[in-house]
């Protein structure tokens, strides 16, 4: 390659580069205005020193900005941007990813990024076994939060494919282990032939062995929610080989080299300082009882040491992106190798006893060499060879530090997350396509979704009151949640674990937990098994050490009957009056459906209608057609009534232009009790009287007084 190759549609040619042309990588093809953008942000006056200009705007939204000038979400509702950019994120990754022209096929299996405003592939060499166990990764922990299994049955066929046609021959060297990378427009992951003579993408037959340990760790997650044998057997062989490959390391050299050839062994990179998911491959299967454990937890131990002795020490966190062509030093750091030990150091306090000391450590290095101050946030770079901020490492750093003011209560990492986090959600758009960076302007597979929602996710299990208001979500587990359902009557899901704990942000209040037939006492912390719940903020914690199917019931209004009081009054103008008061009952239906049964005798009124639980806080009632006919045949009798009074005949009763109004009745928190429910009406009955027409207005007001439930009462469907 000459240095004509290294051109915009080359991105990551870096090896032939100045420094001073390192920042045009990924700019691929869609880069006229990007560059021009770029080049004014870096040169003109008035810029901050993240290069976006004060009162600017990001990725076309206007940055919005608190009391205090620090950035806070642009979305419509700034207190539920996280969720809103996750879930359209995900919408548009589901639903309206072009096919890659070149195969037919949904453009994530061959390519790994488009142009934004175009959506056209960028004809760049494709990195499937990083993305789809970022993926996993984000679709797991969505599909906990959200109960949308079509995100699940994505990421299983990106796996699957990946087997299929992402394979190393087992005979080779490398044998039976997943490329990292693939040529673009193709089907078949086999390294990419664009870096055969650079490295970029790998080149023909290379792989990276650190997506070995990425991918497998994402196949032994898969196997945990589906119980498919088939990503068990592909993540314990790739645990084997990794354990029969890893070697002494040094400050040059570490445990797997970062590139090799599948089927000679040739080296072709010495190092990478990602190797946390290797381990934490190394440590599910081993904590499981699975596969070769002895091999297992040797190769752990001297990965562990090699990187608690090199990179902890001498901060070489260098070489993990596919595309990088071959680097001639350790030089090219990046933020994402250091901020996924921290995660894990967090997850597992247990593995290192200075993991306070070493977490805050990392974060500070991060900031130090990586972070670029923007309206109040850190928004953070990528690697030396390429010093864009972007939306996926930016909201990387901010889950760390949630995750840090979680686990110590520091609330300076509190705001150093909310405000990062704050940052990255304008590289999402309203229509789900989320860019890289807002210098680069690329819709990365990998930056956009599965390394840019799992970092969300993982912020909101940290601090669930970041989820949006008004909503019941299992923000996190401590577990894998293998199916989980969400009604009106609580949450009912199952983990793959015995023994975790969940996070949940709920819109009511729960007034039980069953874990298979045990009830959990609600507790004031999670030393033992029980529940905690908050009010104030709506979190609630679930501990469960035995069993694995957990029921949340909703406040005591769900699927048993009350016993109500109804007192109400018809009142016909120029006729006459019916008052009445009467025991009556009221269901609220786990679909969303309630039942008012009042007895006159002889007469038994039956009125139905929806229901919803508004912030845990209030009921919003709304009657049916069935439940509207009701009413009007109970008005036709006391229209009766009201007539025979006054020694009038009435006959062919007709009602229009009704319009019914239905309180919102408040629940409080201390009793659980609604307060009385207001059904009001109005309108015109016709009718003949005495054999002449009438037309008269009418109102009707009924107030539903809630007295106590009738325990064992059942739910009629």
């Amino acid at each position: 390659m000459n240095n004509s190759d290294c051109t915009l549609a080359n991105p990551h040619c870096t090896k032939l580069l100045s420094r001073s042309q390192l920042w045009l990588r990924r700019l691929s093809r869609v880069w006229s205005a990007t560059v021009i953008l770029g080049i004014l942000q870096f040169l003109l006056p008035g810029l901050n020193s993240g290069g976006i200009a004060k009162a600017d705007t990001l990725n076309g939204h206007t940055v919005v900005l608190d009391s205090n000038n620090q950035i806070i979400p642009w979305t419509p509702k700034p207190a539920d941007g996280y969720g809103e950019v996750v879930a359209n994120a995900w919408d548009y990754f589901l639903n309206r990813v072009p096919n890659d022209p070149a195969t037919g096929e949904s453009a994530y299996f061959s390519q790994s990024y488009l142009s934004p405003d175009t959506q056209q592939v960028a004809d760049w060499p494709h990195n499937p076994a990083g993305l789809y166990a970022m993926l996993i990764e984000s679709a797991l922990k969505y599909y906990a939060y959200s109960g949308d299994i079509a995100v699940m049955q994505k990421v299983e066929e990106l796996a699957t494919h990946h087997l299929d046609n992402g394979m190393t021959p087992s005979a080779w060297v490398w044998g039976g282990v997943p490329y990292a990378s693939g040529d673009a427009g193709s089907l078949l992951y086999q390294g990419a032939t664009y870096g055969d003579d650079s490295g970029s993408g790998d080149g023909r037959y290379y792989l990276e062995p650190d997506k070995i340990g990425e991918l497998g760790y994402g196949w032994l997650l898969l196997y945990k929610f589906s119980g498919n044998s088939r990503y068990l057997d592909a993540a314990i062989h790739a645990a084997d080989v990794l354990a029969s490959k890893v070697r002494t390391g040094n400050s040059s050299q570490s445990p797997w080299p970062f590139r090799v050839h599948a089927q000679t062994g040739q080296i072709r990179e010495d190092y990478c300082a990602h190797v946390v998911s290797s381990i934490e491959l190394f440590d599910e299967l081993i904590r499981l009882k699975l596969g070769n454990t002895a091999d297992y937890q040797n190769a752990r131990q001297s990965v562990w040491t090699w990187m608690m002795t090199y990179p902890m020490q001498n901060n070489v966190w260098a070489n993990y992106f596919e595309d990088v062509p071959i680097q001639t030093d350790l030089g090219n750091i990046n933020q994402l190798n250091p901020m996924m030990l921290a995660r894990y150091l967090m997850e597992h306090p247990e593995n290192d006893a200075n993991w306070e000391t070493h977490v805050r450590g990392l974060i500070a290095w991060v900031e130090k060499n990586f972070a670029a101050p923007q309206y109040g946030a850190n928004a953070i770079k990528e690697q030396n060879a390429f010093p864009h901020v972007m939306g996926s490492h930016t909201s990387r750093y901010a889950s760390i530090n949630a995750m840090l003011y979680a686990r110590t209560g520091d609330v300076v990492a509190k705001e150093k997350a909310y405000r990062a986090f704050n940052w990255a959600t304008y590289m999402a758009r309203s229509n789900g396509i989320v860019i890289d960076g807002p210098t680069v302007n690329n819709q990365w597979f990998t930056d956009g979704y599965g390394d840019y929602i799992r970092h969300f996710m993982t912020g909101l299990h940290a601090i669930p009151e970041w989820a949006p208001t008004g909503e019941t979500h299992i923000t996190g587990s401590s577990s894998i949640v293998k199916s989980v359902s969400y009604s009106p009557a609580g949450v009912d899901y199952v983990t793959a674990d015995a023994a975790s704990t969940e996070v949940l942000r709920v819109a009511f209040v729960p007034s039980s937990v069953l874990v298979g037939a045990q009830l959990l006492s609600q507790r004031s912390d999670l030393a033992q098994p029980g529940w905690t719940f908050d009010p104030a903020t709506g979190v609630m914690l679930v501990r469960h050490d035995n069993g694995t199917s957990v029921k949340i019931g909703a406040n005591a209004l769900f699927g048993t009957l009350w016993s109500t009081y109804s007192k109400a009054k018809m009142t016909v103008r120029r006729l006459g009056s019916r008052s009445g008061a009467n025991d009556s009952t009221m269901i609220f239906n786990d679909d969303g459906t309630f039942t008012l049964t009042e007895v006159e005798s002889p007469q038994t009124y039956v009125y139905t209608g929806h229901w919803k639980l508004i912030k845990g806080k209030k009921l919003f009632l709304d009657l049916d057609a069935g439940g509207q006919s009701e009413f009007m045949r109970m008005w036709t009798n006391r229209l009766e009534e009201i007539a025979t009074e006054k020694g009038i005949s009435i006959d062919g009763v007709n009602f229009s232009e009704i319009r019914f109004i239905l309180s919102q009745p408040k629940i409080p928190k201390n009793k659980l009790v609604p307060r009385k429910a207001t059904i009001k009406a109005k309108g015109w009955i016709s009718a003949s009287a005495n054999g002449q027409d009438i037309m008269r207005r009418f109102t009707y007001i009924n107030r539903v007084t809630f007295l106590n439930q009738l325990l064992g009462g059942t739910t009629p469907h």
